[in-house]
């Protein structure tokens, strides 16, 4: 596009101050720029979009951090063409200025004002709500107690849902006071709440276990004969008599071979051993 538009603005300065006014002659020239408009078209085209980044939308400076495509990056150093990220593992990213203003949404959190987060947390269904009205409290009145690095409230706590009356997942929303430009120091912040979390919950005995499987039997199962001591018995019915169970193995719900049920494919059993 600005290729072209080039092109005619040369052409009309050429008629205008052209003082053969032999169009004729134009056109052997007007042919070449309009070649060269097609070959370095595109590169004006990438500088152009590239100014307008840089110098009109200055979407970050120097030392920013920013969230592209959810990676964590800091700004460090851009050209006309390009910009060099370096991300939070020491590794660095050279991103097209082109693409950045086209095709991708930059979040600057150096120029964000407070910033939440959340965190998931999963209790058990027979917990009283008075004792999560009661964690609420006791969270809100530690981020009082450290308002230098928190918001005021400072932290919510919303019932996310309730599974098969299982389990209560909480949503539990904090309030850094500042941004995360100190990505370290927000780290180091929410590492402090969270073990103060952890002790509050078990202050106010809050806690999920998972609950018990039942684990049933066929009525008809018995153990393989290969299961007990296979010598035999000595006693009263010697060899038709029914086998000793091995106790380190006990009855671990064998059937007997039933022709509707088929074993599992891939699945054999090797009696050597035994």
């Amino acid at each position: 596009m600005v290729g072209v538009a080039l092109t005619i603005i040369l052409f009309v300065c050429l008629l205008i101050f052209n003082g053969s006014n032999d169009i004729s002659s134009l056109i052997p020239l007007a042919t070449i720029v309009l070649g060269f408009s097609f070959v370095f078209g595109n590169s004006a085209k990438t500088i152009f979009e590239s100014l307008i980044f840089i110098f009109s939308t200055h979407v970050y400076d120097v030392g920013d951090l920013v969230l592209i495509d959810d990676m964590v990056l800091f700004v460090k150093e851009f050209g006309l063409f390009a910009t060099t990220f370096r991300r939070v593992d020491g590794q660095e990213v050279v991103a097209p200025n082109s693409l950045l203003a086209t095709a991708k949404l930059i979040h600057n959190v150096r120029r964000s004002g407070s910033m939440w987060e959340t965190t998931n947390l999963q209790i058990g269904y027979e917990t009283p709500l008075d004792i999560i009205e009661q964690l609420k409290v006791r969270l809100r009145q530690y981020m009082a107690e450290n308002n230098r690095e928190w918001g005021s409230p400072g932290v919510e706590i919303w019932i996310d849902n309730m599974k098969y009356q299982n389990c209560i997942n909480l949503v539990i929303a904090i309030e850094h006071k500042n941004n995360w430009q100190d990505w370290g120091g927000r780290w180091a912040r929410r590492g402090l709440f969270m073990k103060h979390l952890r002790s509050v919950l078990e202050e106010l005995e809050i806690g999920y276990q998972m609950p018990l499987q039942p684990v049933t039997f066929h009525p008809s199962s018995m153990p393989p004969s290969w299961m007990g001591n296979n010598a035999p018995s000595s006693g009263p019915g010697g060899i038709g008599a029914a086998p000793t169970l091995n106790p380190l193995f006990g009855n671990a719900g064998f059937l007997p071979r039933d022709p509707i049920r088929t074993a599992a494919p891939g699945i054999q059993v090797s009696l050597d051993r035994f």
